[in-house]
């Protein structure tokens, strides 16, 4: 997946979030786990997206 910078580093927070989804995901047991549990929204939260 190509990604297309706008701003300076901005690329580079796109893969560090997606780094860090992926490891959210992982330490609560996988995607099968998280979706069974509804640990979504739990994971959401964790990056802390203005209310």
């Amino acid at each position: 997946m190509a990604l297309v910078e706008h701003e300076e580093g901005e690329g580079i927070k796109a893969v560090e979030s997606r780094k860090s989804l992926w490891r959210s995901v992982i330490r609560l047991g996988g995607y099968e786990q998280v979706t069974s549990c509804k640990f979504w929204r739990q994971i959401g939260e964790s990056f802390k997206p203005p209310k």
